[in-house]
């Protein structure tokens, strides 16, 4: 049978084909069945038919189930690779969205950077009075407690940001940056005006001296009175062996530095001390005397001193001029 298709140029497969005698009973021949011994010496000449077989039934409902359960594969694999091509184009979208802020971040920080080195550059007008120092030291308190808060503001949204893990990672981590950049600038902010309300405090507790002093300072004529006059007097005294001065003087309210004993010193007792070697001790007390008086071995001191009484009347005594009535209760006592 094999060499009848290759005769008949058939290429199908020999099971699909069979051959038959013509004459007589339907008789399949086998594959393997040689023509020549299908002749005899009484029939010398032989008729076969080629048939050919159908295709089990059977078989195409397996092949259609088949092709069928490829055709639901195939297009279940084409939704599945849809969605992830979607995924990765919305992935690439966020990230592509990512690196324009954190390039708009950038940009932020890098002007903030010139703002920064402008305001140290350009510091605040220097005030001239105590009220002006007081309006810019309030102005500078106020904005800074305002940028404390805000500071604490950012650092509680940033604890609650770190805590949230439901975002995409290149969103939440964008997020952080973003807190994290602000929280950097208002602290940079905060160490700016720290620094001017210390300026500004020191500047204040320097005007408050300078109006302290101008208050108490006394003038000369605050110290001469024509009802209480008073000579001026300069004396160069110097320090004896041992170190010491001729005299001793005591501090009173009232008075001030006040010469309470003398002995072997040009001063007299109840001299008022006005100036130690070129400095005013009209408000000072004892040991800034002391310290005026031990840097040299000698002084040179302005004092002011009671003028001599007037020439006593008939029948009355006159006063000692070197030992006048004893000074007021004086309250500490420095000898010099």
């Amino acid at each position: 049978m094999e060499s009848c298709l290759k005769m008949l140029g058939v290429t199908d497969n020999n099971n699909l084909f069979s051959l038959r005698n013509k004459e007589g009973p339907l008789t399949e021949f086998s594959v393997d069945q040689q023509i020549g011994d299908l002749l005899s010496s009484e029939k010398r000449l032989l008729e076969l038919h080629l048939w050919k077989k159908e295709e089990p039934e059977v078989l195409h409902p397996k092949v259609n189930v088949s092709q069928g359960v490829s055709n639901d594969n195939l297009q279940g694999n084409i939704r599945t690779k849809e969605e992830k091509i979607r995924e990765l184009n919305q992935h690439v979208d966020s990230l592509q969205n990512v690196i324009h802020q954190v390039q708009e971040l950038h940009h932020s920080l890098v002007f903030f950077c010139g703002e920064l080195r402008n305001m140290e550059k350009q510091q605040p007008p220097k005030a001239v009075c105590l009220s002006a120092v007081e309006t810019q030291l309030g102005l500078a308190q106020g904005r800074l407690h305002e940028k404390q808060q805000s500071v604490r503001a950012m650092q509680g949204r940033l604890s609650n940001l770190e805590a949230d893990k439901n975002r995409r990672l290149e969103v939440h981590l964008l997020e952080k940056m973003k807190l994290d950049c602000q929280i950097f600038k208002e602290e940079i902010i905060v160490i700016h005006l720290n620094r001017q309300v210390a300026r500004l405090k020191s500047a204040l507790q320097e005007f408050q001296a300078k109006e302290h002093t101008q208050m108490r300072s006394s003038t000369l004529g605050q110290l001469v009175s024509p009802q209480c006059p008073a000579m001026l007097l300069a004396a160069h005294e110097l320090q004896n062996g041992e170190g010491r001065y001729g005299f001793t003087v005591r501090f009173t309210e009232d008075a001030g530095l006040v010469v309470v004993h003398v002995e072997n010193s040009q001063l007299y007792l109840n001299d008022r001390l006005v100036e130690v070697n070129g400095v005013s001790v009209l408000e000072s007390g004892e040991d800034e005397l002391s310290d005026l008086l031990f840097r040299q071995p000698s002084a040179q001191i302005v004092v002011l001193r009671k003028p001599p009484p007037l020439p006593p009347k008939p029948g009355r005594v006159p006063e000692s001029v070197r030992h006048p009535p004893p000074a007021a209760t004086l309250h500490c006592q420095v000898t010099t």
